[in-house]
């Protein structure tokens, strides 16, 4: 398996990285590393295998993968993969929950037309319910993309996992399985990810940021702007997920007890899962100042 070529974006080179091809009597499909040793797949790929045992590609190495979970109804699998015998630890994808109709996402697989790996750049048009699924369009995906990790470039973020194609032969698209969803049943994965990514900054140090000035406005924020100064700058196109962003990186180093609250309250009014689940961590950290925590918890309502 080659992936030699490289794009003008390192983070797409990252994921494709991240990406293994999955092994199957009767075809491919597609994996990605979410936690050192650990893969995460499509679960019908998989399901079709008369045995607990997987074989994998990664980087032109053969690795040998036992499956440990699979959750059929929500065709999530999880695998567990020896480590290569060339001793280099595998990279993994950053999973986040932040995807909106229109983003441009970016997916890496291996196909039946294109086994070394191939790629498509589909747009998210909206949601499907029951079950949950990212509609995706304006995107052929072939068999084998199933199991593809889905990047949306505006987030810099994995937001989905590729599960089906809306037609094969068309660039009608596809569906996929919300990160939300992988993160909500797979128990466990989200504090893995933190802790890789706490002791690896490939992925982070790649990532879109919020403009310098509006940093400082950020820092400048009071009890009563802070709500109106999220605003603005969502208004002015600052994803959420940029400004969760923001604070989590500057959380530990020079900011004040104060500004933290006035951050929680500013986010009182926001229903984006990720402002939830960050005041949500926040309120349930014992480590956090018991003030802090009252204060996110109030935000929460």
């Amino acid at each position: 398996m080659c992936q030699s070529a490289h794009s003008a974006d390192p983070l797409i080179d990252f994921l494709q990285d991240c990406t293994v091809r999955v092994n199957l009597s009767d075809g491919l499909g597609t994996g990605f590393w979410v936690s050192p040793g650990c893969v995460l797949t499509c679960a019908h790929i998989i399901n079709a295998e008369s045995h607990d045992c997987v074989s994998l590609t990664w980087k032109g190495v053969s690795l040998s993968a036992n499956v440990t979970m699979s959750l059929r109804e929500l065709d999530i699998a999880v695998l567990e993969a020896g480590a290569p015998a060339t001793g280099v630890q595998n990279p993994c994808v950053l999973l986040e929950d932040s995807a909106l109709p229109r983003d441009q996402l970016f997916c890496f697989g291996y196909t039946d037309e294109y086994p070394d790996g191939d790629s498509a750049t589909p747009e998210m048009e909206g949601w499907s319910k029951e079950p949950t699924l990212i509609k995706l369009k304006g995107a052929q995906i072939r068999p084998g993309f199933s199991g593809a990790p889905l990047l949306n470039q505006h987030t810099g973020a994995v937001c989905g996992m590729v599960t089906k194609t809306r037609d094969r032969d068309t660039d009608l698209g596809g569906r996929a399985i919300p990160t939300f969803v992988i993160l909500s049943n797979i128990p466990g994965l989200q504090q893995r990810q933190q802790r890789y990514h706490r002791g690896h900054r490939s992925w982070i140090d790649l990532l879109p940021r919020l403009a310098s000035e509006d940093v400082r406005s950020l820092k400048g924020a009071t009890y009563t702007s802070a709500a109106r100064l999220l605003e603005d700058l969502q208004s002015r196109g600052c994803r959420i997920e940029l400004i969760i962003r923001c604070f989590r990186e500057l959380w530990s180093t020079e900011v004040d007890l104060k500004l933290k609250a006035c951050w929680c309250h500013g986010l009182r009014d926001s229903s984006h899962p990720l402002a939830r689940h960050f005041l949500k961590t926040v309120a349930s950290d014992q480590s956090e100042d018991p003030f802090l925590r009252r204060e996110a918890g109030r935000a929460l309502g």
